[in-house]
């Protein structure tokens, strides 16, 4: 266990807490018809004033440092329940960028002064990639594919053929939306979903 730990961010983050109201997931109470039909009525900047204001009652970003500069809504946010607990008893403490790794730590931007560390785990994301199809198949350009419901490539002859699960970005939880498309891919190889049935799919998390 280490002494402390530093979380060097260059932008800050929307925290989302994993429980919402009564203890219910917190993208599923929000995901509703109600929650739908007023964020599509109202203006971009009021539906992202509404939810910082919902968002900064459980944690003031500003107060913590990670107040970004982007709107809630224009980027994916970060969903986890002990970085305020975490903040606020100073196991993690937020630092700026690093401009420079030395022999025994790093160098943050702002300061002059080495940080000791221990370990560097680089969280910066990733890049989406095929290795083991062709790329005149699929390549992706981004991170973006272009693929029907999120699964199927629609230039290809017999789309139905190959299919790709886990490829989405959503708000909430990705493996109940994997396990939705999961179904339909088997209901395809057993043919009972009234399409052809598929002869292959690849599995990409």
């Amino acid at each position: 266990m280490f002494a402390k730990i530093y979380l060097s961010t260059r932008r800050g983050s929307w925290i989302l807490r994993r429980s919402g109201k009564q203890g219910y997931p917190f993208d599923a109470d929000l995901n509703r018809r109600y929650y739908n039909i007023l964020f599509n009525a109202v203006p971009f900047s009021v539906s992202c004033d509404y939810l910082e204001r919902m968002l900064n009652s459980f944690f003031d970003h500003e107060l913590y440092g990670l107040k970004p500069k982007h709107r809630v809504l224009s980027q994916h946010p970060c969903v986890n329940d002990f970085l305020p607990l975490y903040l606020l008893n100073g196991a993690v403490k937020v630092k700026t960028n690093i401009s420079a790794f030395t022999e025994n730590g790093v160098i943050f931007e702002g300061e002059d002064k080495e940080t000791e560390c221990e370990a560097v785990v680089l969280a910066t994301g990733y890049e989406m990639s095929f290795p083991f199809l062709d790329k005149s198949i699929i390549d992706p350009k981004e991170n973006k594919l272009e693929l029907y419901k999120y699964m199927f490539l629609p230039k290809m002859d017999h789309p139905e053929t190959l299919s790709f699960i886990g490829c989405i970005q959503s708000v909430g939880a990705i493996i109940p939306i994997s396990e939705q498309q999961s179904r339909w891919v088997a209901q395809l190889l057993k043919g009972t979903n009234n399409h052809s049935t598929c002869a292959f799919f690849a599995l990409f998390n």
